[in-house]
């Protein structure tokens, strides 16, 4: 679960047939002090991209195809692809782009999912 403004959630909502533990009695918070999990930071590139105008997060999980699945990344820093100088309006095609980077210590996943929050107005 994010809202943009609080720590990064997970929930397990597996039914309790499917397992022999007892169901989660509260949420899980994700710790950005977790090893096991995997890291992803954020970055603005500036005039070689084509994204709308909006602020981006990003997440990310590991898996391995049709497989295990690693618990999901905290939220990036909010990145803002409005140009300072100029602005732009809502969802007008900017000239930005976002570089991303991941890391995880382990190797034993070889795929990843990435998820992007996308605020488009103030407030959201």
């Amino acid at each position: 679960m994010a809202d943009g403004e609080h720590q990064l959630m997970s929930i397990n909502l597996m039914h309790e047939d499917y397992t022999n533990e007892q169901p989660p009695s509260s949420i899980e918070y994700i710790s950005k002090e977790d090893s096991n999990i995997p890291q992803i930071t954020a970055s603005l590139s500036n005039n070689i991209g084509h994204l709308k105008s909006a602020v981006v997060q990003y997440a990310c999980t590991l898996y391995i195809k049709n497989g295990e699945q690693s618990k999901m990344s905290p939220l990036s820093k909010p990145i803002s692809l409005y140009n300072n100088d100029k602005g732009y309006k809502q969802d007008e095609i900017t000239n930005n782009s976002v570089n991303l980077s991941f890391s995880y210590q382990d190797s034993y996943y070889d795929r990843i999912k990435v998820f992007r929050i996308t605020y488009v107005q103030n407030g959201q």
